[in-house]
């Protein structure tokens, strides 16, 4: 059978269970409304093997899901996009049958699907339930327009469920650990021992935890997986760890009910709800470079990555321009300079002409080093910077503060090294009276 289509006990229990829904929607739209929920489910089936199709492919999990569309439905969402996106959530979600370690490669990005899987869940509850994947999954849901944020809570609302035991937990970070290497991984610190990796040998003994009298394989590769918030810790097997979609999907900007942009035009009508159009059109330049790039991400599984760069972009572009800032060499030098949580995570490519400009230049300045990001560099940094052009000190310093915007948005909670991060330099804009409130 082939995946990509459903199969034929799955057409008719669609046709079964789709009159709940589909009574409740125009007729000139049905058919579409039914094309775009069909092809969601292929994308989600194409990557599972044949054989478990066959065998495995409950009808409740579609009635779960056209429950939750027509409840929207019955509330006054007409968006027919929205309403595949909650008919298929229960293909996505390892929280209602889904297997998400199928989904790594899915087709180019659609609004549909980017809906999707912004309400997912990547990693079932059932796996132990960890506070860390509880905030998680808060987080996932608080970000979420509203729309989306209810198709997710009807549909995970089940007598099984334990939704209203979902909470926060945010106590004082601990200092950081000494004598290792932490890579920020959206909502994780990925910690590993301080050493080359060609120098890592088996840990003898065999792991073993208090009480467990099992035989436990050493770990090759040890390391530890930190909750950003909790700072709870558990230890995994870095070479086996796939982090790929362990922090919230975030959903393409741009999103808007009823009628949206194509998803590569997301960016483009995001920032220009930041600038009036003389701004806007004179950022054109680099938004085609950075909307070139998104459109090649869009087929890879780094779109996330890219659009968390975004957010610190926009960020920093709308700090800049609330300041009254008019000139778009610094407003272009702001997206040159946004940068997620990797180095590689850039709006623009690092081949681009636009680096070999003077904006290019400021970018540069303004993007830190990752040891300049806490003090006591950051101070040094502040020192070294309090000489320069007022544009350059302002652009340095909304750099500094989108990061925060960027990471408190994802995290729920202000990392203190950020905060300390902005007191350090806070002296670059005291004599910019626009940036006040903000120091």
């Amino acid at each position: 059978m082939d995946a990509s289509e459903p199969d034929p006990v799955l057409a008719r229990s669609w046709k079964h269970l789709r009159r709940k829904l589909l009574k409740r929607v125009p007729r000139e739209d049905r058919d579409h409304l039914e094309a775009l929920a069909l092809d969601l489910i292929a994308s989600a089936r194409r990557h599972r093997p044949t054989g478990e199709i066959d065998s495995e492919e409950p009808t409740d999990r579609l009635a779960i899901g056209v429950e939750t569309a027509a409840t929207l439905a019955r509330q006054g969402t007409t968006d027919l996009e929205v309403l595949a996106a909650a008919a298929t959530l229960p293909w996505y979600d390892s929280g209602l049958g889904a297997r998400p370690y199928y989904l790594n490669n899915l087709p180019p990005l659609t609004w549909p699907l980017a809906m999707t899987l912004a309400m997912a869940r990547p990693y079932s509850p059932t796996r132990g339930d960890p506070p860390w994947l509880r905030t998680l999954n808060v987080h996932r849901l608080r970000g979420l327009p509203p729309e989306l944020r209810t198709a997710a809570v009807v549909a995970r609302a089940r007598p099984s469920e334990r939704f209203g035991d979902y909470h926060m937990r945010v106590p004082g970070l601990d200092p950081s650990l000494l004598g290792y290497v932490a890579e920020a991984r959206g909502l994780v610190y990925l910690v590993r021992w301080d050493v080359p990796a060609d120098a890592i040998r088996p840990v003898e003994p065999p792991i073993n935890y208090p009480g467990d009298t099992g035989y436990r394989r050493p770990y090759a590769e040890p390391g530890w997986l930190v909750d950003r918030v909790s700072r709870e810790v558990r230890t995994v097997e870095l070479r086996w760890l796939h982090l790929s979609r362990l922090w919230a999907t975030p959903l393409p900007p741009g999103w808007r009910p009823a009628d949206r942009p194509a998803v590569v035009d997301g960016l483009a009508a995001d920032l220009a709800t930041l600038l009036p159009e003389p701004l806007h059109t004179a950022l054109g330049p680099v938004m085609r470079e950075v909307t070139e790039r998104y459109a090649s991400v869009l087929t890879t599984e780094a779109w996330p990555e890219f659009l968390g760069a975004w957010q610190t972009g926009r960020h920093t572009v709308g700090l800049l321009a609330g300041a009254g800032c008019a000139d778009p060499e610094p407003l272009t030098a702001a997206l040159l300079a946004a940068c997620g949580t990797a180095p590689a995570d850039t709006l623009v490519d690092d081949g681009s002409p636009l680096w070999r400009t003077p904006a290019g230049a400021q970018a540069r300045t303004a993007r830190p080093a990752e040891p300049e990001t806490d003090t006591p560099e950051a101070a040094a940094r502040a020192e070294r910077l309090a000489a320069a052009p007022a544009p350059l000190r302002a652009l340095v310093f909304a750099n500094a503060w989108a990061r925060r915007q960027a990471e408190t948005g994802l995290f729920g909670t202000t990392p203190p090294a950020r905060t300390r991060e902005l007191d350090a330099l806070a002296p670059l804009v005291r004599d910019l009276p626009a940036f006040h409130r903000f120091v």
